[in-house]
């Protein structure tokens, strides 16, 4: 159990099958989630009620934040407190994230901060769109840049 952390920019399809990727290979399991967005979204709240139901679809009770990149000046303000067990892993998913807000954010705080960074590599900006479950296994492949156990769908 961890906290997680998904940076999203345009396309929040990326984020759902990201953490849908990480739950169905048992790499990470969130018991906090955290959502950055890079800007305000009016696709929110959506975003947070299809997150619930991939969680629950793998028995998982977690929390999910909603953020704005702009309001926050540390990320990890978002997941550090004094009651947080020093023993949780911390993830970072940037596969939802543009590339100046992954940047900044890795460039601030350094990737020592997490223990994994997931990226979910689709060859087709058109399956980008698509649910996980309908892209074809070789055009998908999920990314752990912290790890060396990184593979296919």
């Amino acid at each position: 159990m961890g906290k997680y952390v998904a940076l999203i920019g345009e396309e929040y399809r990326m984020a759902i099958n990201s953490l849908w990727a990480v739950l169905k290979h048992e790499r990470f399991e969130p018991e906090e989630l955290f959502l950055v967005f890079d800007c305000e979204k009016e696709s929110s709240d959506r975003l947070k009620d299809d997150l619930k139901i991939i969680l629950k679809n793998y028995d998982i009770d977690s929390s999910i934040e909603l953020n704005n990149f702009s309001d926050i000046k540390d990320v990890r303000q978002l997941i550090v407190d004094q009651s947080s067990d020093q023993n949780n892993k911390i993830a970072l998913d940037i596969s939802a994230a543009s590339k100046y807000t992954t940047a900044k954010l890795l460039m601030d705080k350094g990737s020592e901060f997490f223990d994994h960074i997931f990226h979910l590599k689709v060859d087709s900006e058109e399956e980008k769109t698509k649910p996980l479950s309908v892209i074809e296994k070789d055009r998908v492949k999920l990314l752990d840049l912290k790890s060396e156990h990184s593979g296919e769908i």
